[in-house]
Parts: C-alpha cells; structure tokens; sequence
C-alpha cells in the first residue's frame, strides 16, 4: 500500500471518494491536484470509466456483445464500490490492471 500524508487523507478522503463514481472522477482530478492522496484515487477512477466506455461499447455489439459487455461493467461497478468504500475510509487499494494503468497517467 502506498504511504500518504495523514493531514492529506483527513482532509481530502471524500473528495477522494468522489474519483469512483463514473465521469465525477473529473472533479477531483483538476481541483485537488496538490493532494497525491486525491489524484492517485482520480487517476484509477479515469481509468475505470475508461473501462465502463469499453463495456458500454461492448454491450451493444451483436452477438457475445450484451454477454461480455454486462460481464465487464458488473466488474466495473463492484470496482467502483470497492474503491468508494476504500478512499471514505481513508486508504488506498492498487486494483489489479486498473493501477498499472493509472502509474502511466502524468498530470
């Protein structure tokens, strides 16, 4: 788990909470860019609607479409439960391929 700033976690975990909740991860990204606390949550929030766009895409797609696409947005809301539940409560959790794709973000 990364270490941050305890002030910062105190300060900010609502509006880290804010990252997991579809496109509101926008919020968070440009107005608490001082937070690491903040921008490490914002950062897999980017990814997972980028991940929810992909399903949604997916679903309509004749076929195996409404299969694989429902399959990858269940996915996607669990994770965004999960990751709500985590920065209200004031930690981090690195999601598998999520974060690894995040570390690449540069804002």
């Amino acid at each position: 788990m990364k270490e941050f700033d305890s002030n910062d976690i105190a300060e900010n975990k609502a509006v880290a909470s804010i990252s997991y909740i579809s496109l509101l991860f926008i919020l968070p990204l440009f107005l608490k860019k001082d937070s690491p606390f903040v921008q490490e949550h914002a950062k897999q929030g980017l990814i997972l609607f980028l991940f929810e766009l992909l399903g949604t895409i997916i679903f309509y797609l004749p076929f195996i479409g409404r299969v694989l696409g429902s399959i990858i947005l269940v996915v996607c809301l669990i994770v965004s439960i999960v990751g709500f539940l985590v920065a209200i409560t004031g930690s981090f959790v690195a999601f598998p391929i999520i974060h690894d794709l995040a570390k690449e973000i540069k804002i």
